[in-house]
């Protein structure tokens, strides 16, 4: 920034801000997207510096944070509270202002705002750097090494897009599936040995609940699954259906070699149902839903009580997928997930034009 005037460090808090540096500062951060209400709301965040502007202004009915969020035309009064926040640095002592509004502090907190934005990625050391450069302040030594360190950090992720960016144009969703029903035993077994992507590990039976997570991909989608397994105990029936909210997919297991077990289905269908009317709201589209595909999964015990034709009857009769599992392999524990996001994420296509298959 050779064709602007540099200040000298030293003499920060008794310079003014010309008119060229905060049209600067304010162009560096619209750049940013920090008068952006897309940005304050999507990162649950309001920049600690408009903070300051709000409880320096000379109205005492000014408004709070939370109502700037409800405010219209957002971005142009934030600009505008920003410039005339300093151009009141510009005119009055600092004594009259708070203690927290000199030049010095004005860029920390600008630092601290822009290290918050970018989830730490950039230091604050790095950040204040950038925001003296921005406004034609004269770099020290440390200065100018965190400028070098953050061109550094610019061409590795630049070469780490380059490298990986197919990756980049993936289609992102998050899936929960909830497992009920009994066999918890061998259910529990399948499901945390798929999670951790191993076979034939014994696992603890589950007392409640048991949640874990796996990463799949399916054409151009990467899903994240959250499995929740719930136990099938009498006393957890009470709080059990508060995990089934939310939920998109759903297996009910059952024991072949038992009819007691098989004859359980229909209560934990009617229990998930009663707490999902079988619904899934779209988390990005409040009001629009889609039917929760759901599956039925016989566990092939040492005998089989129940036949094959007897569980398709069930699965029909309630609407359901029908499926058997002779092995507790984790390939075909596999498949069976895939088949059901792949439902999914055909219902979800149905109705976002967003979602590629």
């Amino acid at each position: 920034m050779t064709d602007k005037k540099v200040l000298e460090d030293s003499s920060l808090e008794k310079t003014r801000f010309t008119d060229e540096q905060i049209d600067n500062l304010i162009s560096f951060l619209k750049k940013h997207n920090f008068f952006s209400k897309r940005f304050i709301e999507g990162e649950n965040f309001f920049p600690s510096i408009f903070q300051t502007a709000l409880a320096t202004q000379l109205d005492p009915a000014a408004p709070s944070p939370t109502e700037y969020f409800q405010s219209e035309n957002l971005e142009k009064k934030m600009t505008h509270m920003f410039r005339t926040f300093i151009q009141r640095l510009n005119t009055e002592s600092q004594e009259q202002l708070q203690e927290k509004t000199g030049i010095n502090s004005l860029i920390l907190a600008l630092a601290g705002d822009l290290h918050i934005k970018y989830d730490k990625a950039i230091s604050m050391g790095q950040a204040e750097a950038v925001i003296r450069r921005v406004l034609g302040i004269k770099l020290d030594s440390k200065g100018r090494s965190q400028l070098h360190e953050l061109r550094k950090k610019i061409r590795k992720y630049k070469r780490l897009i380059s490298n990986f960016e197919e990756y980049d144009e993936l289609n992102q969703y998050l899936m929960k599936i909830v497992f009920i029903g009994s066999s918890t035993e061998i259910r529990t077994k399948i499901i945390r040995n798929y999670a951790d992507g191993v076979d034939n590990v014994n696992r603890l039976p589950i007392l409640g609940v048991d949640v874990c997570t796996k990463t799949i991909q399916i054409r151009n989608n990467l899903i994240k699954l959250i499995l929740v397994d719930t136990a099938e105990q009498e006393f957890f029936g009470k709080v059990r259906g508060n995990y089934y909210r939310g939920a998109c997919g759903a297996i009910i297991t059952f024991d072949k070699s038992n009819r007691k077990s098989f004859g359980q289905v229909k209560n934990y269908y009617t229990e998930f149902k009663k707490n999902t009317n079988l619904k899934y709201e779209l988390r990005e589209k409040k009001g629009t839903f889609i039917d929760v595909p759901m599956v039925l999964l016989g566990f092939n015990g040492d005998s089989e009580v129940i036949t094959s034709e007897e569980g398709f009857t069930l699965a029909k009769e309630l609407g359901v997928s029908y499926y058997e599992m002779r092995e507790t392999k984790v390939q075909s524990f596999s498949e069976l997930i895939l088949s059901l996001a792949l439902d999914i994420l055909t219902r979800l296509s149905d109705i976002d034009s967003n979602v590629s298959l």
